[in-house]
């Protein structure tokens, strides 16, 4: 009987403790995971404030999120979003988790005419 208990209570916390038996984890992967794309155009709109751009390219008008990681460069030097201006050339790397949602990784800006 006490092998049996014994038994039981191993299977049990087995069970709790091996990721096979437990739930499997719902976290989505992390932009260095997730497959990039990359997008050459010119920027249309900015929001600093909301944390966005949309740029318009050969397909179309893209929004693409522009985060606090997100890498925005010039030149050599890094700037901010709030640098960014309508009329800008950029080429944004960005990944898309969901259909219609665009976060960016990266964006270079050379300045517009």
């Amino acid at each position: 009987m006490k092998r049996i208990c014994t038994l039981l209570i191993a299977v049990a916390l087995a069970g709790v403790m091996h990721p096979c038996f437990g739930e499997e984890s719902q976290e989505k992967p992390k932009a260095e995971e997730q497959k990039t794309q990359q997008l050459f155009g010119t920027v249309a709109q900015v929001s600093f404030v909301k944390g966005f751009i949309v740029v318009f390219s050969d397909a179309g008008y893209l929004t693409v999120q522009v985060r606090p990681d997100t890498l925005i460069t010039q030149g050599f030097g890094k700037i901010s979003v709030s640098d960014i201006n309508n009329g800008d050339s950029v080429i944004v790397r960005y990944y898309s988790p969901e259909p219609e949602t665009h976060i960016a990784v990266s964006i270079r800006v050379s300045k517009g005419e």
